[in-house]
């Protein structure tokens, strides 16, 4: 991963609120950083899921369950 890759994944872990496994699954869903903080629901969107948690369900639904990485 290039440098300034991984300087966008650690901006948008900072402002998503992700840890560093959600990352490594955001990455290997292919999911860039810039869509990551698109992900981010405003405080009127009450319906959406938090950015960890719809990254969680989607890494599951791809991979199964019991696939989680460390």
């Amino acid at each position: 991963m290039k440098k300034q890759d991984e300087k966008a994944y650690a901006a948008a872990k900072k402002k998503c609120r992700l840890s560093s496994s959600e990352v490594r699954m955001a990455i290997m869903l292919g999911i860039p950083p810039e869509k990551l903080l698109a992900m981010i629901p405003d405080p009127r969107e009450t319906w959406k899921d938090p950015v960890p948690l719809r990254i969680r369900r989607l890494y599951e639904k791809e991979f199964g369950k019991g696939r989680l990485p460390g």
